[in-house]
């Protein structure tokens, strides 16, 4: 209580309805991070295998109706929701944000990643990003690989080349905006339209009852697939976590825009709870899955496309397998996503306990 007190002065200056709100003390900080943004150029990565993403059953698989809600309080007000949502993994909350919110969010969204410097903790920009570094002389592919001879496990996690300032190059191209995929730690009073989609009591509510009591929200992401945007390997969340397998973590996935099989929507399986323990992770196009274990293992029969429309909210489990295809559209593809845990778990930085579980490499497993 004296923590939420202590936000709730540091925020004087914001309104009243956010310092009311900051007292449920499960934002993860108050005002923009002290210093620039990390700028992460991520490598071009190879296509995905063909079907990867297609409906399983021979395209029969769809969404179950009970697996749908109306609205957050027609999910509180179900007796069988929390059940169903512990038997898929899931639920499709639609309408969880009025237009009014899902449009203000996504015009703030846009207005921040073009700026060249945003308050907020990273900007990741696609793997084409690139083609203008090497084309102005400074070819980052070489300089990341040169780097990665140096580097230990841990660090080959990371994907990108990373700096505090955009290279000139990206900085003077014009549509440079239109190459970021990912930005992170946005939650903050300096962007209030996208706070408050994190501050939105129907939501809290509905994650406080799935985490069991109180809850934090503790990791917070834009992700914005531009037209031909990379695909997200199929992953488990919880795999990218260093928090205890036990403790229950939950995803938020919240539509912007139209989503749909063609822009890169959710792709989840749905697998009974006895099946959907920890899964090998590799690293191969990303810290993902295997392939081979979504297209002809038994995640296979289970690949369920979730298509949003604006406003719609998908919650769902850290271990429920999940990913997006690349972006084949015209268009953006705008999407925030969140994670909440209970407020008594606690997280550390040792990564060993976590690649014990999901690393395959570290155990001796094949992909």
């Amino acid at each position: 209580m004296a923590a939420a007190t202590a936000c709730a002065l540091v925020c004087a200056a914001a309104t009243l309805a956010i310092r009311q709100r900051r007292r449920h003390g499960h934002l993860p900080r108050v005002g923009p991070p002290a210093h620039a943004p990390s700028i992460v150029l991520e490598k071009r990565i190879a296509a995905a295998p063909a079907g990867l993403y297609a409906r399983g059953d021979g395209g029969l698989y769809a969404l179950p109706a009970d697996a749908i809600f109306d609205g957050f309080e027609a999910f509180a007000a179900s007796e069988a929701a929390l059940a169903g949502f512990r038997a898929r993994g899931y639920v499709l909350i639609r309408g969880g944000f009025t237009p009014a919110t899902t449009d203000a969010a996504r015009a703030e969204l846009e207005a921040l990643i073009k700026e060249k410097s945003p308050a907020v903790a990273s900007v990741y920009y696609e793997g084409e990003a690139r083609r203008l570094l090497v084309v102005a002389g400074h070819d980052v592919e070489q300089q990341q690989q040169q780097q990665q001879q140096q580097q230990n496990w841990k660090q080959k996690l990371h994907l990108g080349s990373v700096a505090r300032a955009l290279p000139d190059a990206l900085a003077a191209a014009p549509a440079r905006w239109k190459l970021v995929r990912k930005v992170m730690g946005f939650l903050h009073s300096g962007y209030p339209a996208l706070l408050a989609t994190a501050e939105q009591r129907g939501l809290v509510r509905a994650a406080e009852a799935i985490c069991g009591g109180a809850v934090s929200l503790f990791q917070d992401m834009a992700m914005v697939k531009p037209p031909a945007g990379r695909e997200k390997p199929w992953h488990q969340d919880h795999a990218y976590f260093n928090i205890a397998l036990e403790q229950p973590v939950l995803g938020v996935w919240v539509a912007l825009s139209e989503v749909t099989e063609h822009n890169g929507c959710m792709v989840v399986a749905p697998v009974p709870p006895s099946a959907r323990g920890p899964r090998s992770h590799f690293m191969r196009r990303d810290w993902q899955i295997c392939d081979s274990e979504v297209t002809a293992g038994r995640l296979a029969g289970a690949r369920t496309p979730v298509p949003m429309r604006p406003g719609d909210v998908l919650l769902f489990d850290s271990l429920l397998a999940h990913g997006t295809d690349t972006n084949r559209s015209a268009d953006h593809r705008w999407a925030l996503q969140y994670h909440f845990k209970n407020a008594g778990c606690r997280s550390t930085a040792d990564d060993v306990p976590r690649l014990v579980v999901f690393g395959g490499e570290g155990r001796g497993a094949t992909c």
